[in-house]
């Protein structure tokens, strides 16, 4: 019988599925019968992410539980690695069926990475195998980019020898002991450092430092200081109105060296030197070009044009890609290739034709080109390591959700779009002299809509943020052709500093280090050289990993993203000038991208997995005491001030003392009076029933003892609820319905009886908007509302239809065409509705 490992339960299932697999809920795994795959039959065990990982310091020693600076650095003889908190019960269930003695195989099924191979490793060591070479029985190892049943099929049929990939575990435990060993010993010394330096400091929490997180942190430090010292100043570009025969144009002035003016008097000589003069057209240049189809999208190229078109977060695009890729629907997606193997590329066609059955895609299928096996932009297996680019599959989904559908849309429009020919533009290039002064004027018109049908399917004709020309069509003009300016005018503009990164850019910075943080995504998409060209250099983080950094340093507080823009915090300009001010290496986005250039060797078995962790110790001993003989030097006097002030939320109501935003140490927002150590213990949580408060609504409710109306409050059983929150005579946050005032206003609008129901003799009770039977229910349907036809009725009236007798002539009734009239009313009790009475005459409503 084989045993697989498969690494979430989700994924298990799906494998199991075209072997008829069932749970077995008391086991906890999933039983598959015999069958010619498994002729023994199998036992699916699945893990819950992580199961296994790196030893906390204290289970080394007691004193390393403390954190003080005599203990530092941390650095195990022997690294140890413990059960993760609450996953007990999952782990002994694998551990159990590891030593069953009817397992005769056992096949490594997570998923095909660097970090699943350390998932499935990480649980058999700590449960007595130590190596390949170590177990009782075979190992296999299950490598598949689809989770379809065909792939599934596939990957079981052709199994790898687990010695194949045990290098990728290799990595990924290298990479994790050295997060531990910098990150333990540098957050430790660096936090203990700047709160021994201030009490702003000590109030902020800790300031974890990362062989990754802080190499990014590092660059958008870079950026914002950029921003910070930026000085705009004023420029002036000349523009012109040429008349050629009744054939008008725009040119723009232009010399060698620039195309703008930073004096206004400079534009202004040339404005005057050239009105009513003559032009000549000097050269005309037409070039037609052709524009590919991007490339298909790793996951780096997903995230960043998901957060360019939908302002989503790499975090979250990873998430609904694992997603999809669990359900079946995509191929694997924390790859880093843009190709395909021909392999693949040859069953593209068939998905294309299941892709045609969704009504989206219908108009765009067939496709132009029948194949792209020859198509090098697109396959080339020596460019293919251990997965493909993410691409649809044959299973095609019906009713996904609103993101999980933007996410396939995009995936399933690049497929698409590699099937059609090229974009092509008519180019335009115009010089038109005026005595000494040149003008430059640029045309674009589209001539073949090709694979900008398929991406732009509304007719966009750019992206946001990207380079281009106008999309201008000029009328027909030969060289030497002369005119007349119809006009000439100056036009100011400022200088612009360094755009701020999107969370979408921060992927391409770390991808290629730093160095292509300027490389716009048309600019390496078109070819595919600039940015590899960059990545030779180096990258921080993995394919895989990437997003979590992000999300890293936002939960830190380090940074702060505001309309999809980043920021970074005072709290994270701190914590990098104090390690450049210690020389610390982890500020070098460089020298990270290169020990990830070492990690992937360590996978691809060209260097030693234990050189690269003695590194690592070496380098983390001379940090830490650089950062310590530094740290009596540091003045961050300003930066304290303004954190002072940028994070003053408010005031305690109960002692006056500041209000500051804190985290829990596993990761939990929360309110807290700055006080706390003179006893105060004002606090309160940031989310409540599953919404986050904004700092204005917090200032609001410390101000005000209330907030507004806030939105979309959702209950466990999944009801939403709007209300405010307030603060109540105890301190506590309460919620808006059990506020006094709320609760007066509930009682007074409680329906009360007035009187007996002439129809029926139940109980008449009085409502907020009418009077009605109690006896509703019974199907009475007695009920006069206050207000009639836009008017609201007097009492006398109310009084006189409940007595059943006609009210005197009411005026302002509005009728369906909305003229005023005037009128009696009578309530008719045998049809159970009110009638108008008009100059003694009875007529119904």
């Amino acid at each position: 019988m084989k045993l697989v490992i498969a690494e979430k339960p989700d994924a298990a299932k799906k494998m199991t599925e075209p072997y008829g697999g069932k749970l077995n809920k008391e086991k906890g795994y999933i039983e598959v019968p015999p069958c010619s795959t498994f002729p023994q039959g199998a036992i699916f065990c699945f893990a819950i992410g992580h199961l296994v990982g790196l030893a906390s310091p204290e289970s080394y020693k007691e004193e390393w539980k403390k954190w003080s600076l005599q203990t530092l650095p941390l650095i195990p003889e022997h690294f140890k690695y413990q059960v993760s908190k609450g996953k007990e019960k999952a782990f002994q269930v694998i551990r159990k069926l590891l030593q069953d003695s009817r397992i005769q195989e056992i096949v490594i099924a997570t998923d095909a990475g660097r970090e699943g191979e350390a998932i499935a490793w990480y649980i058999m060591k700590m449960s007595g195998v130590k190596n390949i070479n170590d177990s009782r029985v075979p190992i296999k190892r299950l490598w598949i980019s689809s989770l379809t049943e065909a792939g599934v099929k596939k990957g079981f049929s052709s199994l790898r020898n687990a010695s194949e990939t045990y290098s990728y575990y290799e990595e990924a435990n290298a990479r994790g002991i050295a997060d531990w060993t910098v990150g333990m010993s540098m957050s430790r010394a660096t936090t203990i450092l700047l709160h021994h330096h201030d009490q702003t400091l000590r109030d902020s929490g800790i300031f974890s430092v990362g062989r990754v997180q802080t190499a990014l942190l590092a660059l958008l430090k870079k950026r914002e200081d950029e921003i910070l010292n930026f000085k705009s100043e004023p420029f002036w570009n000349v523009f012109a109105i040429f008349d050629v025969n009744g054939k008008q144009y725009e040119g723009k002035w232009f010399n060698e060296q620039s195309d703008r003016f930073m004096g206004q008097q400079e534009a202004l000589k040339v404005v005057s030197s050239c009105k009513g003069k003559t032009s000549t057209i000097k050269e005309v240049k037409k070039e037609r070009k052709a524009s590919k189809a991007p490339m298909l999208f790793n996951l780096s190229a997903l995230q960043t044009k998901a957060n360019k078109v939908y302002k989503m977060s790499p975090q979250k695009v990873l998430e609904i890609a694992q997603s999809l890729y669990t359900k079946g629907f995509l191929s694997y997606p924390r790859s880093d290739s843009q190709y395909l193997t021909e392999n693949e590329a040859r069953e593209l066609p068939a998905i294309l034709q299941k892709l045609r059955n969704k009504a989206e895609y219908q108009n765009l299928i067939p496709t132009p080109k029948s194949s792209i096996e020859q198509d090098k932009r697109y396959t080339n297996a020596s460019k293919v390591s251990d997965h493909h680019a993410i691409i649809v599959t044959e299973q095609i989904p019906s009713n996904l959700a609103d993101d999980e559908q933007k996410i396939y849309d995009l995936v399933a429009r690049s497929v698409i779009a590699a099937f059609y020919e090229d974009a092509i533009f008519d180019h335009t290039h115009i010089v038109t002299q005026v005595e000494s002064f040149s003008f430059v004027t640029r045309g674009k018109q589209l001539i073949q809509e090709g694979w900008r049908k398929i991406l732009f399917p509304n007719g966009e004709k750019s992206e946001e943020g990207e380079n281009q020309e106008e999309d201008t069509i000029l009328p027909p003009l030969s060289e030497h052709e002369v005119g007349v300016i119809k006009d000439i005018k100056t036009k100011e503009g400022k200088t612009q500093p360094p755009k701020r990164y999107s969370q979408g850019d921060l992927i391409t910075l770390m991808k290629t280090a730093g160095k292509a943080a300027e490389i716009s995504e048309e600019d390496w998409d078109e070819d595919g050289l600039s940015l590899k060209e960059a990545e030779k250099l180096g990258s921080i983080g993995t394919e895989a990993t990437r997003a979590g950094i992000i999300q890293t340093i936002l939960d830190r507080q380090y940074i702060k993203i505001s309309k999809n823009k980043v920021f970074v915090t005072d709290k994270g300009n701190i914590l990098i000038e104090s390690l450049i001010k210690s020389q610390c290496e982890l500020v070098s986005p460089i020298m990270t991208a290169k020990w990830e250039h070492k990690l992937g060797q360590i996978g691809e078995k060209k260097y030693p997995a234990f050189r690269f962790t003695e590194e690592i110790k070496a380098l983390t001993t001379g940090m830490v005491k650089q950062i310590i003989q530094s740290a009596p030097l540091w003045n961050f006097r300003t930066q304290i001030e303004h954190m002072q002030k940028e994070e003053l939320i408010g005031l305690c109501p109960k002692c006056q003392s500041p209000i500051k935003e804190f985290q829990t140490k596993d990761k939990k927002r929360f309110f807290a009076c700055t006080g706390y150590k003179d006893g105060c213990k004002f606090a309160f949580n940031k989310s409540f029933l599953n919404k986050s408060l904004t700092p204005n609504q917090v200032k609001k409710l410390l101000d005000k003892g209330k907030t507004d109306v806030i939105k979309g409050f959702k209950t466990s059983g999944g009801k939403t609820f709007d209300t405010f929150l307030w603060l109540t005579d105890e301190y506590k946050i309460d919620f808006g319905f059990n506020h006094p005032e709320e609760k007066k206003k509930r009682e007074e609008n409680k329906p009360k009886q007035i009187g007996i129901c002439p129809k029926c003799s139940k109980a008449l009770m009085e409502h907020p908007t009418f009077i009605g039977c109690s006896g509703y229910k019974d199907g009475c349907k007695y009920a006069i509302p206050k207000v009639f036809l836009k008017k609201k009725l007097p009492i006398s009236a109310i009084k006189s239809l409940l007595k059943g007798e006609p009210t005197e002539i009411i005026e302002g009734f509005e009728g369906k065409s909305g003229k005023p009239f005037n009128a009696k009313l009578n309530y008719n009790l045998d049809e159970m509705k009110i009638d108008f009475i008009f100059d003694n005459q009875k007529v119904e409503k």
